[in-house]
């Protein structure tokens, strides 16, 4: 086993426990007060239209453009399908008659979708659009997470060994867990930005991984033909 391997495995010890003290802390402060939402979306009112996979697949893009026209919505929040249903969400300034919106776009809906057999409703909330947001970024982030996670670990594996797939797929898992907790601890606004950010820490994890194997492998090759002369 080389020496570079040896001192990276005692040092990961000390690395675990500080990692696992900061999901700690995360943890705790998540579960007291939740993500930092961003401020300039406060006290927004929202209107939720669910449509099913048929308007989904078809119509979903003129649909919400029209909508967006004829309810003045400031910005929309595009749901992903969950079962047969999908949700856009459309965010408006927080003095908005939500009742009348809700009205113009059943109204909307009952004339454009008549007779097409599809589904549909229509729900007003006062909830706050940045926890909307803060929601629909976490989960982006996890999904996205995960795939770079099983490419990492297919193209690692392939290229030396499942072992190495494996702790790959971990680096990135853990990297974009402590950069998160970060976020929570120093209560960092959670935006499409901060998104970016946690993801490209990712990709930055898996070309350190990358290198670090590679110096590995050249250690090891380099010991071998050292014993090899001594022989």
């Amino acid at each position: 086993m080389s020496k570079l391997f040896s001192k990276t495995v005692k040092k990961m010890t000390l690395w675990s426990v500080l990692v696992a003290s900061v999901l700690a802390a995360a943890i705790v402060v998540c579960a007291l007060v939740g993500f930092n939402q961003t401020l300039a979306m406060k006290d927004k009112k929202v209107l939720t239209v669910s449509l099913n996979a048929y308007v989904y697949n078809t119509q979903l893009d003129e649909i919400k453009g029209d909508l967006v026209d004829e309810l003045n919505a400031e910005y929309t929040i595009e749901g992903d399908m969950s079962g047969d249903v999908s949700e856009v969400v459309f965010v408006f300034a927080k003095d908005a008659d939500l009742a009348a919106l809700k009205t113009k776009a059943e109204s909307y809906l009952d004339g454009k979708l008549a007779n097409t057999g599809a589904n549909y409703s229509v729900s007003a909330s006062v909830e706050e659009a940045s926890a909307v947001l803060a929601k629909n970024y976490v989960l982006r982030t996890a999904i996205a997470g995960v795939v770079l996670a099983v490419l990492a670990f297919a193209y690692v594996a392939i290229r030396y060994n499942w072992r190495a797939g494996v702790v790959a797929a971990i680096s990135i898992a853990a990297t974009m867990l402590v950069t998160g907790a970060i976020v929570i601890l120093t209560r960092i606004p959670v935006t499409a930005s901060v998104v970016y950010a946690i993801l490209g820490t990712a990709i930055f994890s898996i070309v350190t991984v990358l290198f670090f194997f590679n110096k590995i492998r050249a250690a090891v090759k380099s010991e071998e033909r050292a014993k090899d002369a001594e022989e």
